[in-house]
């Protein structure tokens, strides 16, 4: 039993680093194709990535001609659609903020929001989406929104955008780090 103890240890490293390794979905897309529509689900951006990584690649997208449209599902905090301050937020960084649609939500699971953000583009006649997620929800989203996305016969593709708070390579390191992970973990169950 020690002999195995101080083997963990000693390649704690590699399979540490394997485990976060494992929640980040390989981005395929590497070489996207263009889409009708981009979106951001769950403006947790407001509230989790400082510098919101994940808005500001989506809008990227849009300009490069990669999206048709730039949509966001947001709640309301305190009276205030989260959509409103994106708005705002991509305004002040340069972008337009007219491309922005808002899939108003309210604080829910992400499957049933999956399924509303389906359904809105699906509304709109949109057949192809990019969603752009956090690296460290991107294998678990990748496979919730390419499940419900094709039942309303839309194709799909996630864009996993690195945050500062997550770092799969040595994500014990860090409290922040290892609070994403084992919510991760959480979730993947299906207990939270």
């Amino acid at each position: 039993v020690l002999l195995l103890l101080c083997c963990c240890y000693a390649t704690r490293n590699a399979w540490l680093g394997s485990c976060g390794r494992a929640l980040v979905a390989q981005n395929r897309n590497t070489s996207l194709k263009p889409a009708d529509a981009v979106l951001v689900p769950t403006a947790d951006w407001l509230r989790d990535d400082d510098g919101s990584e994940r808005l500001i690649e989506a809008a990227k997208l849009v300009e490069s001609g990669l999206g048709a449209s730039l949509w966001v599902t947001c709640p309301i905090s305190y009276g205030v659609s989260e959509c409103e301050i994106g708005k705002a937020f991509l305004t002040r960084a340069g972008f337009r903020a007219s491309t922005l649609q808002a899939i108003q939500t309210t604080r829910q699971p992400e499957t049933a929001e999956a399924r509303l953000a389906a359904e809105r583009l699906y509304s709109m006649g949109i057949k192809s989406v990019v969603v752009v997620v956090p690296d460290y929800k991107s294998r678990r989203l990748d496979r919730i929104y390419r499940r419900i996305c094709v039942q309303r016969g839309i194709v799909a593709r996630t864009l996993a955008v690195s945050t500062p708070q997550f770092n799969a390579d040595n994500w014990w390191q860090a409290p922040q780090s290892r609070k994403l992970f084992f919510n991760e973990m959480i979730r993947w169950t299906g207990i939270f």
